[in-house]
């Protein structure tokens, strides 16, 4: 499958990592450091990671005997983590007739992870989290909160042209105060909603009560 228009950063693996330790300046790795702390799962247990990018996730689980299962839009993605041996698929998210049509064969899992990539999907965030909740226990979330394309110079620069997945350009991102409101709508009554950190990305989780 040949994407087109999406931005430079999407190309790459290596070049991905490149802008993002530059985004991050120099904070890239400890983001998903973060993260891996609200894993606690043993071994044998299932991680599902959408939208993975990169595979920090899918070593830590590999190293502590926990499975991996890794969906992306990104074919760059996707072929650098087969390369590394490890199982990652293709499914489009934003394809609402066919969303996840992939999933069809997998039974529950443990966690599902989402990490930087919520707001790509804030027309549907309804929807996307009812469906994630059926196939695991736990949601955990990670999403950037300060958004670097409102920031001046190179780096609001940057970010401002680099958020295009194939779905042309977004500007929409999350701040604080709209993540966890959008989020207590959707859990409420039915799923609950833990803030873990709250620092230049907000960690959260969802489980059901």
């Amino acid at each position: 499958m040949v994407q087109r228009n999406i931005s430079l950063i999407y190309k790459n693996i290596w070049i991905y990592r490149l802008i993002m330790n530059f985004l991050y300046m120099g904070r890239y790795s400890k983001r998903f450091k973060d993260v891996i702390n609200y894993i606690n799962l043993e071994e044998g247990g299932t991680v599902v990671e959408l939208c993975f990018g990169d595979i920090y996730i899918a070593k830590y689980c590999h190293e502590n005997k926990i499975n991996w299962v890794g969906y992306d839009f990104n074919q760059s993605f996707i072929q650098n983590a087969k390369q590394n041996n490890f199982d990652a698929h293709y499914v489009d998210l934003l394809d609402s007739s066919s969303f996840f049509t992939d999933f069809h064969s997998i039974n529950k899992v443990d966690m599902v992870i989402m990490m930087g990539s919520l707001y790509h999907f804030h027309n549907e965030i309804k929807p996307l989290i009812h469906k994630i909740m059926t196939y695991c226990d736990k949601f955990l979330i990670s999403e950037p909160i300060s958004s670097f394309s409102r920031i001046l110079g190179p780096i609001g620069w940057l970010a401002k042209r680099s958020a295009n997945i194939g779905h042309g350009n977004e500007t929409f991102r999350y701040d604080e105060k709209t993540l966890l409101g959008e989020l207590g709508k959707i859990c409420k009554d039915r799923y609950k909603l833990t803030t873990l950190e709250i620092k230049g990305d907000l960690i959260c989780r969802i489980e059901w009560k």
